[in-house]
């Protein structure tokens, strides 16, 4: 028999409640409060995971270093490449340093669904391998 501790018990329950905001952000997507509550939920569960990290930090730098605003990385409808690639790093990164789940990353980076954040994992990891500047900024990234 299982037994659980009053932080599992919080934490699935903050799972849950996630799940429960995430069907209602697919009914109404614009509703701003749905996507706050989101946000609250998914900072909740990773400080009861024990694997909170300041990610606007990390954010920040992938935006800084493509020379784009920071809110733009998280705006799934704008597909220029000039967007995409520093989501497509910033997502890498995330996933990276705070072992995240994949669907917990899709529903931070407004994609459609889980799998999205594996192929941008690989597209990413693909970037690394043939571009050399982001392959040095990535490294730089992780060794802060």
């Amino acid at each position: 028999m299982r037994t659980y501790n009053d932080k599992q018990i919080e934490l699935e329950a903050y799972q849950y409640y996630l799940s429960q905001v995430n069907r209602l952000i697919i009914k109404d997507p614009d509703n701003s409060l749905n996507r706050q509550k989101k946000s609250a939920a998914l900072r909740k569960i990773a400080e009861l995971q024990g694997s909170l990290v300041d990610e606007d930090k990390y954010i920040s730098e992938v935006a800084n270093y493509f020379g784009i605003d920071a809110q733009s990385i998280y705006k799934p409808d704008n597909r220029k490449r000039s967007n995409a690639e520093p989501r497509l790093v910033a997502v890498y990164v995330l996933k990276k340093i705070t072992g995240k789940s994949d669907l917990q990353l899709a529903i931070q980076f407004n994609y459609k669904n889980h799998s999205s954040i594996s192929y941008a994992v690989k597209q990413t990891e693909n970037l690394i391998f043939t571009d050399p500047n982001i392959r040095k900024f990535v490294d730089h990234i992780f060794s802060n």
